[in-house]
């Protein structure tokens, strides 16, 4: 489709599907759960998101029940 056919289909500005399709690679690998946010906001540090998100996965697959400051204390 072309951008003027996406604005009359969706009924929206022509610059924010400009906008969209400049950033469809962001959207593109965004989880499930970063969906439900109103706005998708890079992490900070995102080498400690991602080393973080890892053990994560492998404490759960532990199941262990996985608390507040157990998750500070890693992420520090």
């Amino acid at each position: 489709m072309q951008n003027t056919e996406l604005t009359c289909y969706y009924n929206i500005a022509s610059n924010i599907v400009s906008d969209i399709l400049k950033r469809k690679s962001e959207y593109l690998f965004v989880s499930s759960s970063e969906l439900e946010r109103k706005r998708f906001k890079q992490p900070m540090y995102k080498e400690i998101d991602d080393a973080v998100g890892i053990w994560i996965s492998k404490f759960l697959a532990t199941n262990q029940i996985l608390r507040g400051d157990i998750l500070q204390k890693k992420a520090k």
